[in-house]
């Protein structure tokens, strides 16, 4: 879904998203079939998602340097 919303590959945004269950940000939720989408859950509600949404968009919606 990631991917598909934004655009971009599930090559690019796999990795993003093991990086962030790693970091403990996300939760992998149990799937019930062998194929299919994998679903997570946020597991921190300390403020830390919140701070990493944010500087997420301020780095989507900076203006490159020349």
């Amino acid at each position: 879904m990631i991917a598909s919303r934004t655009g971009l590959t599930d090559s690019l945004v796999r990795p993003v998203v093991k990086r962030l269950v790693d970091a403990g940000l996300l939760d992998p939720q149990p799937q019930d079939r062998l194929r299919g989408a994998n679903y997570h859950e946020i597991c921190r509600d300390d403020g830390l998602w919140a701070v990493l949404v944010s500087t997420c968009q301020l780095l989507h919606t900076a203006v490159p340097l020349p």
